[in-house]
């Protein structure tokens, strides 16, 4: 009797053992669903933040969410960013890095669904959208001088030689604006010397002092900037570029445009779609050509990515819901940024060319120098635009 009575006893026990052990699991994935989940766009466009909002907020509505809008991360302030968000949104550039020193790494579940040169880049970032800087070629003056789409720089070239002359400004680019110029700047150093040279034109951007020291950096065993700066200034002495190329702002491309005086126009995706209907129907859109494409190239294509910067499982759930084939049509068509998933419908036709684009080049899409280099100091990125822009005037 006594070990009969033990016995129902122990298995009594060992019943609310199990019972409680169950209740403890299921209220630990109870509470960690209704905790409060802080997520953080850090330098991001306005809408892109409600392209985000809207779908995490249709999907996750048993969760708390809560937003915020953040300025870039510094060293001091990355540790505690991490920290106080679950999640953060960005470009893939200074605030990035910084902020991977605190995060998790990327599921590599979630890598297939990535181009690979995408995909070969990840750690902690996940890439969602893309945006991109390249060339938009104004129709009605490419056909009416006969003028042939570039396949590369040296056709590049051609093209220009041939309607120059008959445009007032051949090639233009807002140069005065400090982020486009650096943008126009990523391109051509990345045409010329590859992935490799583009890399060391951003530690040469880290590292500047002066102009001097600046232009001797070595980009490849053929060339440095300062043969970049030179061709720039050929570009302006032949009337690729006009006089006041440095000077053009934004503002200027719509009033000259309509008067068809510009051939060709350094211009970014999401500038594009705010062109209007009329206009952006006579724009064909293509990548900044390459000088040698049997070398590696990457494609000026700032990604916007997700960093996790908590433990919490729901956090891998909202990644993986991000990167899935109707989340990632959905916010290309809100956002008109290219999506980053390999196989969802685009935006448009330009936003698919540049999800191409970045799976085709083999060092994938780059952000520009700007978000990679000066993303958390403004002034600086000014101060040595203008230096530049100063040695480029002849």
């Amino acid at each position: 009797m006594i070990i009969e009575k033990f016995r129902i006893q122990k298995i009594t026990f060992t019943t609310l053992i199990v019972l409680l052990s169950a209740l403890f699991i299921f209220s630990s994935c109870s509470v960690e669903k209704s905790k409060k989940i802080k997520v953080a766009f850090c330098n991001l466009p306005q809408e892109v933040e409600k392209s985000f909002t809207k779908e995490l907020d249709q999907k996750f509505k048993n969760l708390k969410l809560e937003y915020f809008s953040i300025p870039p991360v510094s060293k001091v302030s990355a540790k505690a960013s991490a920290r106080k968000y679950d999640l953060v949104f960005t470009w893939d550039g200074q605030s990035c890095e910084l902020l991977k020193n605190y995060t998790q790494p990327v599921d590599k579940s979630l890598l297939s669904r990535l181009p690979n040169s995408s995909a070969s880049q990840v750690d902690k970032a996940l890439p969602l959208l893309l945006n991109h800087y390249g060339l938009a070629f104004y129709v009605p003056v490419k056909n009416k001088y006969n003028a042939r789409y570039p396949n590369n720089f040296a056709e590049l070239e051609r093209y220009l030689r041939r309607i120059n002359g008959h445009v007032d400004y051949p090639f233009f680019v807002a140069a005065a604006n400090d982020v486009e110029f650096m943008a126009f700047l990523s391109c051509f150093v990345e045409s010329y010397s590859g992935s490799e040279g583009y890399t060391s034109f951003i530690q040469a951007l880290k590292d500047y002092k002066d102009i001097d020291t600046f232009i001797k950096t070595p980009l490849n065993y053929e060339i440095n900037l300062g043969n970049i700066f030179e061709l720039l200034r050929e570009w302006t002495s032949k009337g690729f570029l006009n006089q006041n190329w440095l000077e053009l702002k934004k503002g200027d491309l719509q009033p000259l445009l309509e008067e068809s005086s510009i051939g060709i126009i350094f211009l970014s995706l999401d500038d594009f779609h705010k062109m209007s209907y009329e206009m952006a129907k006579q724009i064909s859109c293509d990548r900044f050509p390459v000088v040698n494409p049997k070398i590696p190239h990457a494609i000026i294509a700032p990604k916007i990515v997700c960093l996790n910067t908590s433990n919490k499982t729901v956090v891998f759930e909202i990644q993986d819901y991000l990167l899935n084939v109707q989340t990632q049509k959905r916010l290309s068509k809100s956002s008109t940024y290219a999506p980053a998933e390999s196989t969802c419908m685009a935006y448009d036709k330009q936003s698919d060319d540049v999800r191409f684009l970045a799976a085709a080049c083999k060092a994938g899409p780059v952000d520009s120098a700007s978000s990679l280099v000066f993303e958390n100091d403004l002034s600086r990125m000014s101060q040595i635009c203008q230096e530049i822009r100063n040695y480029l005037k002849i």
